[in-house]
């Protein structure tokens, strides 16, 4: 009852394309939704796992990879940007006061 609860509660917004995760390779980057991202998180948890996963990147083409060559997922969102960024400047201010 509380999934449905959770679910009717506020309406959902459609993903921004600020907002976005990542599924790493070895040599290629796919950039897919949360929902995605998830469901490819729970593959990879399951026991036995999975020889191959087949996923939609953002754009909706359908890759499928042998799920021991993801190296990494990473949630990329506008707000994680900013963070970094604002990091950077301060990092820059600092070395530009030991100077």
């Amino acid at each position: 009852m509380n999934r449905l609860t959770e679910f009717f509660r506020e309406p959902r917004e459609p993903p921004r394309v600020h907002d976005f995760y990542e599924v790493h390779t070895q040599f290629e980057l796919f950039v897919v939704t949360r929902k995605t991202a998830l469901e490819v998180e729970r593959r990879l948890d399951e026991m036995p796992a999975p020889r191959w996963i087949a996923f939609r990147d953002w754009t909706g083409a359908r890759h499928r990879l042998l799920l021991s060559q993801i190296t990494r997922m990473s949630e990329n969102g506008a707000k994680h940007r900013a963070g970094w960024r604002q990091f950077h400047r301060d990092r820059l201010e600092e070395q530009g006061d030991e100077s």
